[in-house]
């Protein structure tokens, strides 16, 4: 496990320990080396060490900090997604049955023009592609595997590594899965000049979408964002 030291005196981990328990999931005395949970902590201690197991949300936590400074219309959303991460450790998990981290990316063609969207095969939906981290922290790694395999492009590359976007939103119960929400985490990237694409099983089909005609596709607001964004940033 990644871990963070922080040097925090245990009187003080006493006075502030609703604030200490909401941010971290375990806390290690190094004086000791006995492994406490939130509900385990001891109320009486010498100053000592405190390992905090974090540092693997820690790269993610500082994305949506600076996407939060770009976007200040978006800081509700950010403090949504903030949060949740703070609060699980296990974030990056499909196993968190109430939710987890998804990454995923708005594509667009070398000319900036056009965007590549997915007929999910499940949500029979058109969206940008993109899917679960399964543990992975790293979440532009996960949105450029998954746009991948499920596109079959043979050259992305991240037009930046800082966020594009983030969304939240509800997945309905299917199979025996109960209903969770994706706290997803949006990049842009850009195709090459090889634009052929691959349809795959995730998808009923795939499409090169001018964006000024999206609509033609779907209304969602999110992706009608996203589509802003991208205009802006190409224009």
């Amino acid at each position: 496990m990644d871990l963070l030291l922080l040097e925090v005196p245990v009187r003080v981990l006493n006075s502030n320990w609703t604030f200490f328990s909401a941010l971290y999931a375990n806390i290690t005395l190094r004086d000791t080396g006995t492994l406490f949970s939130s509900n385990e902590m001891p109320l009486r201690g010498r100053p000592g060490r405190v390992k905090c197991a974090r540092m693997h949300r820690e790269p993610l936590l500082q994305l949506i900090d600076r996407y939060v400074e770009r976007h200040p219309g978006e800081a509700d959303t950010g403090r949504r997604v903030k949060d949740f991460v703070v609060r699980n450790a296990d974030c990056f998990k499909r196993s968190l049955e109430a939710g987890h981290i998804t990454g995923s990316a708005w594509i667009v063609d070398a000319s900036g023009k056009r965007t590549l969207l997915t007929n999910h095969a499940k949500l029979n939906l058109w969206l940008q592609p993109g899917g679960h981290a399964d543990g992975e922290s790293d979440v532009l790694s996960v949105a450029m595997q998954e746009c991948l395999e499920e596109t079959g492009l043979k050259d992305l590359k991240a037009v930046t590594s800082e966020i594009f976007d983030l969304d939240v939103h509800g997945i309905p119960e299917r199979k025996g899965e109960p209903s969770h929400f994706h706290y997803d985490i949006r990049f842009l990237l850009q195709a090459g000049e090889d634009e052929e694409y691959v349809v795959t099983d995730e998808s009923h089909d795939l499409a090169w979408v001018d964006m000024g005609f999206l609509e033609d596709y779907t209304l969602e607001w999110s992706m009608r964002r996203m589509r802003d964004k991208a205009i802006r940033h190409f224009s």
